[in-house]
């Protein structure tokens, strides 16, 4: 927001420096960004934070000028104009939602003289950055910015009927708004309204038809509070943006309503030769719930760290506009409480702390004593999960995986991509800064992979990354986080001297995935077929443990890779943390004395359908070889011309022994001949 000096000096006494002043602001909060030298004489240039609509005028910046610098706000009696009562007028303004306009003024103005604005006010104008249309015109936009109550003139002889109504829009309804523009309203925006169509969009923009001209003699003037919220959801919907709905938006205080009326009668009958002024019909609430607050000075001054009087105190917060009584002695000698009334045009406050730090703005920041913080041992303990985290990226970085941040939000092509656009338990952001960033991700899939694009994309012939974040969804509408340990191996395997170049295989997958669980002390792992969207599904699995399952692993699609610009093969799991943390190290490892028996390998090769995972068989053959089977080892794979099409042969290697003897023939040849015949029987499987 832009102050012109000049200006503030209409209301406080200016001793300082514009710097000086400069700095002062800063250091009360209102930052001044820029200090210049225009044709309208030196010009701050301030950011103004949300909290603080009451900075928005130049009447608030001089009421925080005069607190900081103990000088005496200056105010104009002639804002109070008398409520006249002309028998002319027979203006009704009708609210039909209290919520959405809390306060409306309107004023028929007769007799006025549309021309050129005075020299000064044009001046002041164009050092906020607005030009100069006509006088009447020019006097709502000098109010609009000398207090921070929007206003707007209608021509009163282009309204239709005698009855103003602030309504919502009906279905269909548009306006020409004063830029040109036609605009179709929907039934969630506020307009103002005469008995025919609407005239404006209420705390947004005026409309064309009834915009005040050079032609017009008689004027009807608008000073209202409207519901910040709808004004920000219609300026936003139709895109556009002005200093009144910017207002607006950070709310109007009820008792500016009528001030801000009263000043631009006040500059209307002095600059614009208005002959007849009407009285106010005012509609709606007319001041705001008082709100008080007790005060604690001594609390206030053991925050601040002593050095202030209960007069500063007090003079600090009378300066900003509150009003304070006295409420009696506190026990022991401490300073009186104090009744603080706060002031409608300041929302932000809220509590006695709010009140507080409003003194050490005032009284100055640099003027509370420093002194290092008491250092006291904490009572907290480690967090188990978070130690647990620690462990997984450990684990990670030493199976020679980097970490990955990827972006928790992801686009709607990118979820098309990976065959996650479907779901129904997607979350939405409701105000993305891009269509980049418009969902909430449900797997950290997508970031990986797009992740070991870039690296593909940078010459990396070979990538191994993990992460472990959060992924989100919705249940039962409500949003839900789920902690992920996502890891991917793609491209070419690290080259050797003794080994020649290889491209990554599932087997290096499923090998780092077993041996984190291994680890972590699982026992009992199963994999199951899956059926994911993004997957090759051959290679498609869930991991299981006890029932459970843990997580899901695969090789992504060629197809799916191509749209990436990817020809290497990439691989990707990603497993459940909490689940893993629940169970993990929770079965003891059990040890047993080296063997003192020798043991027996029996090979077995079968043929069966192909669709039975290698897992099942070997699930079968421990049940079957009982306490004389000691391992089990997959050593061949085979489908060909010898195999029934739709089949396949594996080929695994048994090793039996017993714990206190040497077995004998016959023992092992019957618990392998238990062996085949269980596959036979369970798997429909065919000895080779």
């Amino acid at each position: 927001m832009k102050i012109p000096l000049e200006w503030l000096k209409e209301f406080v006494n200016i001793r300082l420096s514009p710097a000086e002043l400069a700095d002062r602001l800063t250091m009360a909060g209102l930052e001044v960004k820029a200090v210049e030298e225009t044709a309208s004489g030196v010009v701050f240039e301030a950011e103004i934070t949300p909290n603080r609509p009451d900075w928005l005028s130049i009447y608030g910046v001089a009421r925080e000028v005069a607190a900081v610098t103990r000088q005496k706000l200056r105010e104009n009696g002639k804002w109070k104009m008398e409520n006249r009562k002309n028998p002319f007028s027979n203006c009704k303004v009708l609210i039909h939602d209290a919520k959405a306009c809390p306060r409306y003024i309107g004023r028929v103005i007769e007799g006025v003289n549309v021309s050129s604005s005075p020299e000064e006010m044009v001046k002041r104008l164009s050092a906020m950055g607005t030009r100069s249309i006509n006088n009447v015109v020019d006097i709502t936009n000098y109010v609009l910015f000398e207090l921070g109550q929007p206003l707007h003139a209608f021509d009163l002889d282009k309204l239709q009927g005698s009855t103003i109504h602030i309504r919502f829009a009906k279905a269909g309804e548009e306006i020409i708004t004063i830029d040109g523009i036609t605009r179709k309203l929907t039934p969630q925006d506020l307009v103002i309204a005469d008995e025919i169509r609407p005239v404006a969009i209420a705390g947004v923009m005026g409309g064309k038809e009834t915009e005040v001209t050079e032609s017009t003699r008689n004027t009807f003037l608008e000073s209202a509070c409207f519901d910040p919220m709808l004004v920000r959801r219609t300026a936003r919907r139709l895109g556009l943006a002005s200093e009144s709905s910017y207002r607006f938006e950070r709310g109007i205080p009820l008792e500016s309503v009528l001030l801000g009326s009263d000043r631009a009668v006040e500059f209307l009958a002095r600059l614009a030769g208005a002959q007849k002024i009407g009285p106010r019909v005012d509609a709606g609430k007319k001041t705001s719930q008082e709100r008080k607050i007790v005060l604690n000075v001594h609390r206030v001054q053991h925050l601040l760290g002593g050095g202030i009087t209960q007069k500063q105190v007090q003079n600090c917060l009378s300066g900003l506009g509150f009003s304070i009584s006295k409420k009696g002695q506190k026990a022991r000698g401490r300073k009186q409480e104090l009744g603080v009334a706060v002031p409608g045009f300041r929302k932000d406050i809220k509590e006695e702390i709010d009140l507080a730090e409003e003194v050490a703005r005032v009284h100055g920041y640099d003027k509370i004593p420093s002194q290092l913080p008491a250092m006291r041992e904490t009572t907290i303990g480690p967090s188990p999960l978070l130690e647990f985290q620690r462990d997984l990226r450990r684990r990670l970085a030493g199976l020679g995986y980097d970490e990955a941040r990827t972006h928790s939000l992801t686009s709607h092509t990118a979820l098309k991509t990976f065959g996650q656009a479907g779901r129904s338990d997607l979350g939405k952001i409701q105000n993305p800064l891009s269509e980049e960033q418009e969902w909430m991700r449900p797997t950290l899939v997508i970031g990986l992979t797009q992740a070991a694009q870039r690296n593909f994309f940078h010459q990396r012939s070979g990538v191994r990354l993990f992460e472990l974040s959060h992924t989100y969804s919705l249940s039962k509408g409500h949003p839900r986080e789920s902690l992920k340990l996502g890891f991917l191996l793609g491209g070419d395997q690290p080259r050797h001297w003794q080994n020649k170049e290889e491209e990554y295989q599932w087997g290096d997958l499923k090998g780092a995935i077993e041996a984190i669980l291994s680890g972590l002390k699982f026992q009992g792992i199963q994999w199951e077929r899956a059926s994911l969207p993004w997957a090759i599904e051959e290679s498609a699995a869930e991991v299981y443990h006890q029932g459970e399952i843990l997580g899901i692993a695969a090789q992504i699609a060629p197809k799916l890779l191509s749209t990436l610009d990817i020809e290497k093969p990439v691989f990707v799991a990603e497993l459940e943390v909490e689940k893993l943390f629940k169970h993990a190290g929770k079965e003891t490892a059990r040890y047993r004395p080296l063997p003192k028996f020798p043991s027996v390998r029996r090979d077995i090769a079968l043929e069966l359908k192909e669709a039975v995972p290698a897992a099942q068989v070997m699930a079968v053959i421990r049940e079957k070889g009982k306490e004389l089977l000691e391992s089990i080892q997959l050593f061949d794979y085979y489908q060909g011309k010898q195999i029934f099409s739709g089949n396949k042969s594996l080929a695994f290697s048994l090793e039996y022994r017993a714990p206190d003897r040497t077995l004998t023939d016959e023992e092992i040849n019957h618990v392998h001949q238990q062996v085949a015949q269980g596959l036979m029987e369970r798997l429909g499987a065919k000895v080779r």
